[in-house]
């Protein structure tokens, strides 16, 4: 126990835990692995770079792809542009030859007139802006009437050795009055297999529109038809640079492979004005990179592909950007992601870590010590046991007796700086593989290396002296010293495998179940051991069964006689309790007698016993036996009620049984703990008619002043007295005739306990003792052969006391 210093010291101040230093201890938290916030921090910013990084590294796999699938889609279309450009020449070659066929039968069958107005009529519905039939001198004469001279076009006039002619040879005079051709065709006209005439047209920008007004990768792609010189039969009007070669002053204006050799950059080294006509010519298909140097990184990739005709070839454009621009957007939707990603992930990570330390501190740190958790102190812990040998460290329960009147005397408030400060001083005592936690309330629990009892009890001084050197209360109208209660329970880890549960149940109940009080030290200790937990255990199936044993009647009542040492009969009796259990057998008094006190039961029990007492008597008296003074036992705890005897007397007079006819017993170990509480109530006893012996006397720290005070009517003396069997010691026997003396000058009648020998009993007489008691007389007998040996046999010596 802790004495708690309670002075004033400066009026209105509230009341304090502080140390001999002065102020509340500083207290050392939970020293635990935890993220902190500067970790928290570095993993954070990790994971942003980690996330930029990926973010970079995607990007460029996602650039390469895009490029890649651009230059697929560049490769896929040039392919399908060619085929459909084919298709749409091979188409109108193959409808020009079946108006030329046409048109020569129509000559075979009328006589060589020429239906212009049918051959219009043809021209308009296959598309063709103007239609003309050519003379072998180059006269040419068209649908419409309009004559004209090929001479001077070779390439048209080529027709007549049989050859389809696709070309803009000539093309502003053959379209001057419409300005719609963009190229022209050439078919030889057949009479009895001789090209006597060819047939050409010139074919309208509708031709290709459908194919030029289609927008190619957002309009960034764009193709042209060239003549393998790098004349361009039909021009995109996509081509951002196509003023350049229109330009009138150029003499390159309208030849692609001169103009690009002329102002592009090529990344090819090949690349060349011969080796693209070479390339043309040759029908490959080839790819470049250029750029023009107004344009910066622009750059563009261009696809060279044969049409399918010896002489056209398609040029396929993409502009650089077209790529990037969908590589940006991809970059961009890829960057508002990370961003969005890094936002969401901050903002879960700052959430997290404020839900981790909050989760941390309820699980890790005590609310109210600030150290460590029970379950904190249960995972270092069990790390500490793996590594340790059987036996090294032992557990530690310790407890506040009586704390909550802590709080309700200073408040919650100041019991929990106590809680806080016993704690510390717990902490500073511990070497550094050493745990100590709060586990509920006011109790504690300690791993710490294994120390012998005699240095255990030290360690517990050590800690008591240090508490009580630095608790200090102040309470405005409080003066006096406060007492506080520690106590303590080990249990030495021999098997460290064990659960934690097991370490805890184990030194609570050394704690609870093995108390050892020290008187010089304010503290109470007890040690575990497998012997005491055989005894929990027992009290407990005592426990279980103790209810059913009280309804069913197991619990016996015996009688042990007392004998009139002067005239040799039966002058009495003491009522015993036998336990008879119906699988136990009976059990000794010593084993539940001490338990019953202990946990309270003994009340329902000595008023169960005194009440089959009053049957007895009342039945005796009934039958016309002897009336004896019975004594029945009082135990200490009723002695604290003053009322406790009402219920006595409520059986008493239910019974009407005489109340001389019963002696309370109170043992001389009461007595010396409540002195007061025994002298009031064996003046309640008194009143209520009832007779009172001291039992025990001399059993232990014996007292004249006891006498003095206590104004019972028997003195019932222990069996200590006697050291020897037949009290032959002078000093022994000057002792105890004093003492029967004694209590006969002070009126009250004496009963020997524990008389075993003749000789004994002959003292006894001798020095004129009432009565004696003990297995030389009879041991405690059943009801039954109790009233054969008192009533049946005669040896009653007390008259019936008459009612």
């Amino acid at each position: 126990m802790v004495a708690v210093v309670c002075a004033p010291e400066q009026a209105g101040q509230p009341a304090r835990w502080c140390s001999g230093k002065g102020g509340v201890c500083p207290m050392r938290r939970a020293g635990a692995k935890r993220l902190t916030g500067g970790r928290f921090v570095a993993i954070v910013l990790l994971t942003v770079v980690a996330v930029i990084l990926m973010t970079f590294l995607s990007q460029m796999g996602v650039h390469s792809a895009v490029v890649q699938e651009s230059e697929q889609y560049l490769s896929d279309l040039s392919k399908s542009l060619t085929n459909s450009i084919n298709y749409q020449l091979e188409s109108s070659l193959n409808a020009l030859e079946s108006m030329a066929i046409g048109y020569g039968s129509m000559e075979t069958q009328e006589g060589g007139g020429m239906n212009r107005q049918s051959l219009q009529e043809r021209a308009e519905l296959l598309g063709f802006v103007h239609v003309f039939v050519v003379e072998p001198d180059g006269t040419a004469v068209s649908s419409d009437g309009v004559v004209d001279d090929f001479s001077n076009c070779p390439e048209i006039m080529s027709a007549f050795q049989g050859h389809r002619v696709v070309t803009r040879e000539n093309i502003q005079e053959l379209d001057e009055s419409h300005h719609q051709a963009i190229f022209a065709l050439a078919v030889p006209i057949y009479e009895q297999g001789r090209v006597n005439q060819i047939m050409t047209a010139c074919v309208s920008q509708s031709w290709t529109e459908r194919l030029m007004e289609q927008s190619y990768f957002g309009g960034e792609i764009f193709f042209h038809v060239v003549r393998n010189n790098g004349e361009m039969l039909i021009r995109s009007k996509s081509d951002h640079h196509q003023n350049i070669m229109n330009d009138p002053a150029l003499e390159t204006s309208g030849n692609l492979f001169v103009t690009l050799t002329k102002y592009a950059d090529f990344e090819e080294d090949w690349v060349s004005l011969e080796a693209l006509r070479a390339c043309a010519e040759a029908q490959e298909t080839v790819e470049m990179h250029y750029t023009f140097p107004w344009e910066g990184f622009e750059g563009r990739t261009a696809i060279l592909m044969p049409l399918g005709r010896s002489d056209l070839n398609l040029w396929l454009v993409m502009v650089g950007n077209a790529a990037r621009e969908q590589s940006d957007l991809m970059y961009s939707w890829s960057m508002l992601t990370s961003v969005f990603i890094v936002i969401v992930f901050l903002v879960l990570s700052f959430t997290l870590y404020r839900l981790y330390n909050h989760g941390y501190q309820l699980a890790y740190v005590d609310s109210v010590t600030g150290g460590y958790s029970l379950a904190r102190f249960e995972e270092e812990g069990r790390q500490l046991l793996n590594r340790a040998a059987s036996g090294e460290y032992m557990y530690v329960s310790v407890n506040i007796d009586k704390f909550k009147l802590i709080n309700e005397i200073f408040g919650q408030e100041q019991g929990d700086k106590m809680l806080r400060y016993v704690y510390e001083q717990i902490h500073k005592m511990l070497k550094e593989d050493e745990l100590v936690c709060r586990t509920s309330s006011d109790h504690f629990d300690v791993l710490m290396h294994t120390l012998s009892q005699a240095d255990t009890v030290l360690w517990y001084q050590r800690l008591v002296e240090e508490i009580g050197q630095g608790i200090k209360l102040y309470e405005e109208n409080l003066r006096s010293n406060y007492v506080i209660g520690l106590s303590f329970g080990a249990y030495r880890l021999d098997d460290p495998t064990l659960p934690f549960v097991i370490f805890r149940d184990r030194a609570v109940m050394a704690r609870k179940h093995g108390l050892k009080k020290r008187k010089n030290h304010l503290f109470t200790y007890g040690f575990y051991s497998e012997s005491k937990k055989y005894q929990i255990r027992s009290e407990k199936e005592m426990e279980n069964r103790m209810e059913e044993a009280l309804q069913k009647g197991h619990f016996k009542v015996y009688f042990q006689p007392k004998e009139d040492l002067c005239r040799g009969g039966v002058a009495g009796a003491e009522a015993l309790v036998r336990w008879h259990d119906p699988e136990w057998g009976v059990v000794p008094p010593n084993d539940f007698i001490p338990f019953f006190e202990q946990n309270g039961f003994i009340r329902r029990l000595d008023l169960y016993m005194f009440e089959r007492v009053c049957k007895y008597l009342a039945r005796w008296r009934a039958e016309g036996r002897p009336q004896l003074a019975i004594s029945v036992n009082l135990c200490r705890l009723l002695l604290e009620d003053e009322h406790f005897l009402e219920p006595y007397v409520e059986i008493l007079q239910r019974y009407q049984v005489p109340a001389s006819c019963l002696e309370f017993e109170i043992t001389e170990s009461v007595v010396n703990k409540n002195t007061q509480d025994v002298i009031r109530a064996i003046d309640t006893i008194h009143r209520a008619g009832f007779t009172c012996s001291l039992d025990d006397f001399g059993s232990g720290y014996s007292s004249l002043n006891i006498i003095q005070d206590l104004h019972v009517d028997v003195l019932k003396i222990d069996k200590a007295f006697f050291r020897t069997d037949n009290i032959e010691n002078p000093r022994e026997q000057a002792v105890i005739r004093e003492v029967v003396h004694l209590a006969k000058a002070l009126h009250m009648g004496v009963c020997a306990e524990g008389v075993e020998t003749e000789g004994q009993a002959k003292f006894l007489r001798e020095i004129h003792c009432n009565m004696g008691q003990g297995y030389l007389f009879s041991k405690p007998l059943p009801v039954e052969e109790f009233e054969v040996y008192a009533f049946e046999q005669g040896r009653t010596v007390q008259p019936p006391v008459q009612s």
